[in-house]
This record gives structure tokens, sequence and C-alpha cells, in this order.
């Protein structure tokens, strides 16, 4: 079990880099010290009106990865993870067994471990929270 969980985890926070980092790149906000990176003489260039960045190139780009935090998103993901987790050893997330499915007359059949459906599910989720300690 803790293998998987420990899979689990690096897939989300895998995951969670990769969209971060596509993010900052999409944005491109820059960086409280970007005009030192962009201008490492002090002295800005311009081009007519556009300044004209002399820095190095990588270190420049760099400068550009500001938002969103790449230090929050990877807490909210493990962390989101690991609610996610704890939830599911509790089985908060569980739906019930249909009612029809527990009317069986003396059958042998055994239910399936409490599976989760689609919409319903989602509304028996939202009230089974009391139980779950939630609310």
């Amino acid at each position: 079990d803790s293998v998987i969980a420990f899979l689990g985890l690096t897939m989300a926070l895998l995951l969670n880099g990769i969209i971060t980092n596509g993010i900052k790149l999409m944005v491109g906000r820059p960086r409280p010290d970007f005009f030192e990176r962009c201008f490492p003489d002090r002295k800005p260039k311009f081009d007519g009106v556009t300044p004209l960045c002399t820095g190095d190139e990588d270190v420049i780009i760099e400068g550009r990865k500001s938002f969103p935090s790449g230090h929050s998103s990877w807490s909210f993901a493990g962390l989101l993870f690991l609610s996610y987790y704890i939830a599911g050893k509790l089985q908060c997330l569980s739906a019930p067994p249909p009612k029809s499915m527990l009317k069986l007359r003396g059958s042998a059949l055994s239910l399936p471990h409490r599976p989760v459906y689609s919409t319903i599910s989602i509304l028996r989720l939202l009230a089974s929270l009391p139980r779950c300690g939630v609310g």
C-alpha cells in the first residue's frame, strides 16, 4: 500500500510540475529582479522606444517565470493528494451500496467494494460529508 501511495504522490507532483511550468511559460510574469537580469550593467539600451535586454538569454527567460509560485503549487498538490489518500482510507469518498443490492433474498452474492457512481455518487458524497467529520 505504501508503494502505491508513493507512486500516486510521485505522479501528482510530476503532473503538477509540468502544468505549473507550462503556465509559467504562457503567462511570462517577470520576477522582481527582472531589471537586473535584463540589464546586468544597470544601463538600459533602447531601440527607439523598445528596451533591448542585454543579459544572458537563459537568465532572462528564467526571470519571466514568476507566476504561479512553484512552492505553493507543489504544496497544494502534495496536500491535496494526502487529503484524498486519507479520505480514501477512511472511505469518505465511497458511495453506499444501492438499496436494491442490499435486499437480495438470502443470496450470498458479494457486493462490489462501495463503487463510486457518476452523478449520483457526487450527491451521495455531499450527503455523507457530515459522517466523515466535514461540515
